[in-house]
């Protein structure tokens, strides 16, 4: 699936670029590379490592063991782990489920809810919390909170210790790294340690190249 790239959905990529390059590539999501890039790139810990990237939607990967958990490929939504709401008035996503965290602190999303409070895009958003301005304050706590749930569930399944945040939201909305920090301290998992991306927007193509090389290096 390509939920934001619709001229890729449905596409068969992988036989296509066999045909075009002669060997059959591996196909990953942008949220698994940008994942391993993160966890090389972090010094490769031992305990369970996560990465969130808060971009025009939501993607998430995990490595445990040293070993990065694929994602199915038959799978059509996103990966359950990332509900953050199981409630029946959930708000649905548009991958399908109700109650992930993409409605909450995705890009769009929160553009969306910006432009209902009267802003034009994230970097209005920005001032307006900076000012104090008491719908940006709970528009950014609301998803500093579900952002801290989603951590907190990958805590309680996979044991994670780390998390990296990264995307393109991280980026333009940056004070929401303290609140996400702040709501993690208080949540069930206060010991699992946040740290902002340090690879930017190239962090797919830097964990794409070093897991191509780990793939094919001599065993």
């Amino acid at each position: 699936r390509s939920v934001n790239l619709p001229w890729l959905e449905g596409q068969p990529i992988v036989d296509q670029l066999e045909t075009e390059i002669g060997h059959r590539p591996v196909l990953m999501t942008d949220a698994e590379a940008a994942t391993w890039g993160e966890y090389i790139d972090f010094g490769s810990p031992a305990m369970p490592f996560a990465h969130l990237r808060l971009g025009t939607g939501v993607g998430c990967g995990i490595v445990v063991d040293g070993k990065l958990i694929p994602t199915d490929p038959s799978r059509r939504t996103h990966w359950p782990v990332l509900i953050v709401d199981d409630s029946a008035a959930a708000s649905l996503c548009p991958c399908g489920l109700r109650g992930c965290l993409e409605v909450f602190a995705g890009g769009d999303s929160l553009a969306r809810k910006a432009r209902d409070l009267g802003f034009c895009d994230l970097a209005s958003l920005t001032r307006g919390y900076e000012s104090n301005y008491d719908g940006a304050v709970k528009l950014m706590d609301h998803a500093a909170v579900a952002v801290s749930r989603a951590i907190a569930i990958l805590a309680e399944k996979f044991a994670v210790a780390t998390v990296v945040l990264g995307g393109g939201v991280m980026t333009a909305v940056p004070q929401l790294l303290a609140r996400i920090m702040e709501a993690v301290a208080k949540s069930s998992h206060p010991a699992v340690r946040i740290h902002p991306s340090r690879l930017g927007d190239d962090v797919g193509m830097i964990g794409a190249a070093r897991l191509a090389c780990r793939l094919n290096s001599p065993a």
